[in-house]
């Protein structure tokens, strides 16, 4: 009865924990903007970035995770989302 207790309490913490989409896009936009060098294609990426990755990305939502797919600039990435966080599961380019 405990190790039931217990992983409830698990499947009910991963539920809570599951990000949204809006974090996510928040997350990869950040992430966009680490990487760009040029001040132009920052402020670009800062004005446009929330809608073209939304706009690229495609949600599976399994309730406890979530995965994300995105096609960007020739690349596919596969992200898992998991308690608040987001993991790079796969990258490949189309």
């Amino acid at each position: 009865m405990k190790k039931l207790a217990i992983a409830l309490l698990v499947l009910i913490l991963l539920a809570v924990t599951n990000p949204s989409k809006e974090e996510y896009t928040a997350w990869l936009q950040e992430k966009i903007e680490a990487k760009t060098e040029n001040s132009i294609m920052k402020g670009v990426v800062s004005l446009f970035g929330e809608s073209i990755i939304e706009n690229a990305t495609t949600t599976q939502n399994f309730i406890i995770f979530s995965i994300y797919n995105v096609s960007l600039d020739g690349k596919k990435i596969k992200i898992l989302g998991v308690f608040k966080n987001f993991i790079p599961i796969y990258s490949a380019e189309e």
